[in-house]
């Protein structure tokens, strides 16, 4: 009975290995799909995008017969946000969104269950929230933008708490909290955003005083909050025809504008998609 025993502990553990091997294999093509040369090939996107489907589907398969394994919860994950950045790079919007807000729910999942990697799920869930909050700017939905970028900036935090010297996630850090102050309509709240993005610029750059990737950000920071400060994004005193004179526009018009260009976004993928799988006749008609 021991032996038996023995014999089938040694089974699962190879079955898990080979479950992991062939998880890893699947992942490492995703990726290469994604990021490899693959990526540089022109006209390779409908290639792409059915191998990445493929992979998902892959992975749904696995987690259909093994509904609690959370090692193929989290490749899944994994995978549909490699999926959600190709559609997002496609004008897709709404299913890189759907896919990345799955991709949150499993980690965070993962990371009450596995707290000895909590840094880096908490990594992870800043990358996926990051992403999420530019995809709702370039939608147009700037309120829900406004709140991932929030919880962006809480994971971020979290992570410097345990390792507060880690460079990547201090840049990070800096950028998203000119980001979230940018799509903002409170002058107050962007005018302490942007103060608060100075002064960790300031910090970065006292521990890396020849980056200029840090000065740049400092300066751009700096410049946002200037202008604020002196009103210059303030609701605007003048006429319609004094405002296109002077070339001024407020916050309002330059959400308005960016909501249109993520809409044109959107559109442009459509039109190639339905020149990729509709032939010229009906692109020239489309378009």
């Amino acid at each position: 009975a021991r032996i038996a025993e023995q014999q089938a502990r040694t089974a699962e553990q190879q079955a898990q290995a080979n479950l992991v091997k062939a998880l890893d294999t699947i992942d490492q093509f995703t990726t290469f799909v994604v990021e490899g040369q693959l990526s540089g090939i022109p006209g390779a996107e409908p290639v792409q995008n059915q191998l990445l489907n493929d992979a998902v589907f892959f992975y749904q398969d696995l987690l259909a017969e093994n509904r609690d394994n959370e090692v193929i919860k989290n490749y899944l994950a994994l995978a549909l946000s490699f999926k959600a950045e190709f559609d997002r790079k496609e004008g897709e919007f709404s299913d890189a969104q759907d896919a990345l807000e799955y991709r949150i729910e499993t980690l965070l999942s993962l990371r009450a269950q596995e707290p000895e990697r909590f840094l880096e799920h908490t990594w992870s869930l800043a990358r996926a929230s990051m992403v999420l909050a530019r995809n709702l700017d370039r939608d147009g939905n700037k309120a829900e933008s406004a709140r991932r970028y929030e919880e962006c900036h809480a994971y971020l935090q979290a992570f410097l708490a345990r390792k507060p010297d880690d460079r990547d996630a201090r840049f990070e850090s800096a950028y998203l909290l000119g980001n979230w102050a940018r799509i903002l309509s409170d002058l107050d709240q962007q005018r302490e955003l942007y103060e608060e993005a100075v002064q960790e610029w300031d910090r970065i750059l006292r521990d890396y005083p020849a980056d200029e990737k840090a000065r740049r950000g400092r300066d751009w920071a700096l410049a946002r909050r200037d202008e604020l400060g002196e009103n210059k994004l303030a609701s605007s005193p003048l006429s319609e025809a004094e405002r296109q004179r002077e070339g001024w526009l407020s916050v309002h018009d330059t959400g308005s504008i960016r909501a249109a260009v993520g809409r044109e976004i959107r559109v442009r993928g459509r039109i190639q998609e339905v020149a990729l799988r509709r032939g010229r006749d009906q692109f020239s008609y489309v378009n």
